[in-house]
């Protein structure tokens, strides 16, 4: 799934996609509160991987991608905390 803007430019950070949704402050924090918690499963989703037999080659390929999402979830934790 990609998310854009309304002028069609995608969005790649996490805390971008929740700032463009239409929802009201009370649901937003709960999204943030649920976003974060799930960035701790993040955290072992390559020995996963590992134990389900995808190919290594995969596994580090997708390694900084996988990094990226955690560190962009965790972010979270903090209404405004984000990195440039």
């Amino acid at each position: 799934m990609r998310w854009k803007n309304p002028d069609k430019v995608e969005i790649t950070n996490w805390a971008d996609v929740l700032a463009a949704l239409p929802i009201d402050a009370a649901e937003l924090a709960e999204i943030r509160r649920a976003l974060f918690a799930f960035s701790g499963k993040i955290d072992t989703l390559e020995d996963v991987m590992a134990k389900k037999g995808v190919d290594d080659d995969i596994t580090h390929a997708r390694h900084y991608s996988i990094q990226t999402q955690r560190d962009q979830l965790r972010e979270l934790s903090t209404p405004g905390k984000r990195k440039g």
